[in-house]
Formats: structure tokens, sequence, C-alpha cells
């Protein structure tokens, strides 16, 4: 069930390769909660038009994780530091000349409130 959606700024120069990026994310929280691999959905989006702070041009780069509930918030703490300092590191090139805002949200999702087929 978790899903990693990485969105970011369309000025971002040359973002890095998204495999490798996403298998260090996945294989950390794997690590940590103990998620089934072969669960996991991830995608990248590439966002034509933002604006952040009002400032239209201003760079980001932003994680969503979303899980079913179940665990502590410290460990949901834990999972959501490590990943934006996972993020810092693969972005690290692209942020170095310009500011650019990286974050991440760790979401429950009801169990009620997930629907899938297949």
């Amino acid at each position: 069930m978790p899903h990693l959606i990485l969105e970011h700024s369309n000025d971002l120069a040359d973002p890095p390769d998204p495999a490798p990026l996403f298998a260090e994310l996945q294989q950390y929280a794997i690590d940590l909660v103990g998620f089934d691999p072969t669960l996991f959905k991830c995608r990248r989006l590439r966002n034509d038009y933002s604006s952040s702070g009002g400032q239209p041009t201003h760079r980001f780069v932003s994680l969503q994780l979303s899980i079913l509930p179940g665990r502590d918030s410290e460990l949901i703490q834990r999972l959501g530091q490590s990943l934006v300092a996972i993020l810092h590191r693969h972005y690290q090139t692209q942020t170095r000349e310009h500011p650019c805002d990286i974050s991440v949200e760790v979401r429950e999702i009801s169990r009620t409130h997930y629907f899938k087929a297949g």
C-alpha cells in the first residue's frame, strides 16, 4: 500500500534519476517500518506551475508518503526526517546554486477510505 509521490518544480536543472532515488527511499522505509516491498507505488511529477511564499519561481521538492495507520508518532517522525535527509542528498546539486524547499509529508490513510481493484 505505501505510495511515494515525489513532486518538484519544473525549474530544477537535471533532477536526479528517479530509479535510484526511489530505491533508496523505499529501502529505508522497508528497513525501518517493515513494509512489503512488492506493495510500493512510486511516481514523480514535474509541476508546471508552483508558487511558494509568493514567489512563482521558487524551487521545491515535495515527497508525500501515504501509508495505512498503525505506527506510533515517534516512528513516523523518524521516517519523515530521514526521508528529508535522503532527498536533500539526492538534490544537493540542484539546491547548491538556487534556494529550494525540500519537504516530506507522511500521510495516514484510513483503511475505510482506501479502495483498490485488481
